[in-house]
């Protein structure tokens, strides 16, 4: 057969037939049709070697017959946006009821992250935020059934337990793989630094992942932007920066709902190649999936009020009504993919729900941190400190802590509070030095060698940030209460 020029192709992807596995192609010539091509016919090891290695490095579960106008299923109009979007809602409903039957969720917003996530694969590149899921759950809580299904419909799912972390960033870099990382509470060293790596460096698109290749001592650069999935037992560690650049499924142990014994494998075969082929239609004619608009009516939403009701789209899904909904920062960038998604899948009230509840929890995980800690003892010494100086300001106040006294508090209420089991848990004042300048703060030395905080003009935003960020109920009214006072002493 002829060689083919793989550069100058649209679309080329893996699938199986009747057993036999070809390589789909749709290029410029003919843009309507797919062209497949048995791989036994790719025979010129120098025009061939991409699919070749192509073919070598599969890892993912292949899709069946690709058909980017779904000529099975009586056609597509490519032109009709709505026409495209029915057929995202098809297989909305089919994945919505193979996980009905397959697995038991104690929140039912799960499915819909799910969802969002499944089709995240297909289409990262139209956004600029990949959000991550972090399974939780025990042996018998159905992790592992979880993943068998999502790997069986993302795009390239690659499933794995113990990787080989400069493989799988290759894969990751070259084939564009979606990677479920099992167990990760069984990695250790230098292994659960490398998934760190991996983790942080591919939720934001543009950001590279750099290494030393040891054969040559090059430096080689990997792109990891795409949804990733990691899952360890209840009770297992992740990062703060982990959890709140992610949804965290909870799963249990199923005992009154009825599942399926075996999962529905022909079904979960039929829906991954339809959602190969609306990835190919898009590949062909992205204009028609006219996702940039969408992108910008959903950020527009997430982020104006309206000027009647001074209400955002956030406000109506509130998880509880006394508490602030609006969604910023890193929650923002995951609603940005994850609300314009969820208008296609018909999700947006369980995924903005959710997103709610994640900002409300992270915030609350933020207050159990060293850093909250910290600033709450600065604000009980400073509360001590005002009250036997009445005359100084709170300027002169906040300068008149030593860290020693920080330190002190600190492990004076670690303990208080139960959470000091023995004296490794207390901190050093070096430690406490060194994380309040990490936290905003300008540091000086004063008499004896002791550190102080220093006052200067971006003190009062940095008070300000880290209230919002770790105060509680009594440190704010100690800080509302000093700034009554003169800002300095009379």
């Amino acid at each position: 057969m002829k060689a083919i020029e793989y550069s100058s192709l649209k679309f080329c992807e893996a699938c199986e037939i009747d057993g036999i596995h070809h390589i789909a192609i749709v290029d410029d010539i003919d843009s309507e049709h797919v062209r497949l091509i048995p791989v036994h016919d790719l025979t010129d090891p120098k025009q061939d070697q991409p699919a070749l290695d192509f073919i070598n490095a599969m890892a993912w579960p292949l899709a069946g017959k690709i058909d980017p106008l779904f000529r099975h299923d009586n056609g597509i109009n490519f032109e009709d946006p709505e026409a495209i979007y029915e057929k995202f809602t098809d297989i909305t409903t089919r994945i919505a009821r193979l996980l009905e039957s397959s697995m038991y969720f104690k929140d039912d917003r799960y499915a819909a992250v799910i969802t969002n996530f499944i089709f995240n694969s297909f289409f990262k590149d139209v956004f600029e935020f990949a959000p991550r899921i972090i399974v939780l759950g025990s042996t018998v809580s159905g992790k592992s059934r979880l993943q068998e299904i999502m790997a069986g419909l993302c795009y390239r799912g690659y499933w794995t337990q113990r990787p080989t972390f400069a493989a799988l960033k290759r894969l990751m870099h070259i084939y564009r793989i979606t990677p479920f990382i099992d167990e990760v509470q069984r990695l250790k060293g230098q292994a659960r630094n490398d998934l760190d790596d991996i983790f942080f460096a591919g939720d934001q698109k543009g950001r590279k992942l750099t290494s030393v290749n040891v054969n040559n001592l090059k430096v080689e650069s990997f792109n990891t932007f795409g949804p990733m999935l990691i899952s360890l037992k209840a009770g297992g560690y992740t990062h703060e920066d982990q959890d709140n650049r992610s949804f965290i499924l909870n799963l249990i142990q199923n005992r009154n709902k009825k599942l399926d014994p075996t999962l529905n494998a022909k079904e979960i075969d039929n829906i991954r190649t339809d959602l190969y082929s609306l990835y190919a239609l898009y590949k062909i004619h992205p204009e028609a999936f006219r996702f940039e608009d969408l992108l910008k009516d959903s950020t527009r939403q997430l982020v104006e009020r309206d000027p009647k009701t001074n209400r955002s789209v956030s406000d109506y899904h509130r998880a509880k009504e006394d508490e602030i909904s609006e969604i910023k920062g890193r929650a923002l960038d995951i609603a940005k993919t994850y609300y314009t998604l969820s208008r296609i899948t018909h999700t947006e009230s369980e995924i903005l729900s959710i997103l709610t509840d994640e900002q409300l929890h992270n915030s609350e995980r933020l207050k159990e941190t060293t850093e909250a800690g910290i600033y709450n003892a600065l604000m009980s010494c400073c509360a001590d400190e005002f009250r036997t100086n009445t005359a100084w300001g709170y300027m002169d106040t906040l300068e008149r802590i030593p860290t020693k006294d920080i330190t002190l508090r600190y492990n004076n209420d670690l303990r208080e509070s139960g959470n000091s089991r023995n004296i490794m848990d207390e901190i050093t004042g070096n430690r406490v030095t060194r994380t309040l300048g990490a936290m905003g703060f300008d540091i000086k030395r004063g008499a004896g060698g002791r550190s102080y905080i220093k006052w200067t003009k971006d003190t009062e935003e940095t008070l300000d940030t880290l209230e919002d960020k770790f105060g509680s109920d009594e440190s704010k009214a100690i800080l509302n209460d000093m700034r009554k006072r003169f800002s300095r002493k009379s």
